[in-house]
């Protein structure tokens, strides 16, 4: 998985960590080692938090690590425990304009969302940061009184698999891939879940997908048959669909 920042190029998820790159794809540093089975991540600029989830960790779901490229021991939150709303993220995004983290969970076929400011304060106020060198274990950021801070979207039917997930903030609408294969396909989406379109043509077994608003276009990529692949392209509205690359 692939993410941009301001201060770095790319940062760029492997099984077991995240890689920062320069401009000149020089890696400079990474994080998050202790983690094993990183499936998802999004981007926060305005506090310059990348959010992410290892779906193999024992107890939670849901992490924000500070990075600083000055400090190569950088913190890691707990923000939320594994539950069947967290229990299998595929995809994640990030809208600055809410302040809100969306995600696609596999196991119960949804998206949720969660305000990402409230899970932030609740970790500052519990003292729950840790760094990579895996002191001060951090404590659950979760309600006392039971109560989810995690908000429902949409469900999809039984014969869908949730794979990608992207947001247009400036249109205010969802994107997210079903990948299974028979009846794969993308979907456009008000921000509460109401389906606007699905594009169904051409589409086999989408997984990752983002939008790229300076040229007002949607990219995603498809797993092909056997260790085949394609990087698709489509405007706004998942017209217009172009193959960029095949391998």
């Amino acid at each position: 998985m692939l993410s941009s920042s301001p201060s770095t190029a790319a940062a760029v998820t492997t099984d077991n960590g995240i890689l920062f790159f320069d401009s000149n794809w020089r890696k400079i540093s990474s994080a998050a080692h202790q983690y094993s089975r990183i499936s998802a991540f999004a981007y926060d600029e305005v506090l310059g938090k990348l959010y992410f989830t290892d779906i193999d960790h024992p107890e939670f779901r849901l992490f924000a690590l500070d990075y600083d490229d000055t400090d190569e021991l950088h913190k890691v939150t707990k923000l939320l425990p594994k539950s069947s709303q967290t229990a299998y993220i595929s995809g994640m995004t990030f809208d600055h304009l809410e302040r809100r983290l969306y995600w696609t969970e596999k196991g119960t076929r949804s998206i949720y969302f969660v305000e990402i400011d409230t899970l932030l304060n609740a970790a500052r106020a519990r003292g729950n940061v840790k760094n990579d060198s895996g002191t001060n274990m951090t404590a659950n950021t979760t309600e006392t009184s039971g109560s989810s801070p995690v908000q429902l979207v949409a469900t999809v039917e039984p014969d869908h698999e949730l794979a990608g997930l992207a947001i247009d903030e400036c249109r205010r609408h969802l994107y997210w891939t079903n990948s299974y294969p028979k009846t794969s396909n993308i979907v456009r989406a008000s921000l509460n879940g109401t389906i606007l379109n699905v594009h169904e043509d051409q589409v086999y077994v989408p997984k990752g997908i983002t939008v790229d608003h300076y040229r007002n276009r949607l990219y995603w990529v498809e797993k092909k048959y056997g260790r085949g692949y394609t990087i698709e392209s489509a405007d706004l509205e998942v017209n217009d669909q172009r193959t960029l690359q095949s391998g």
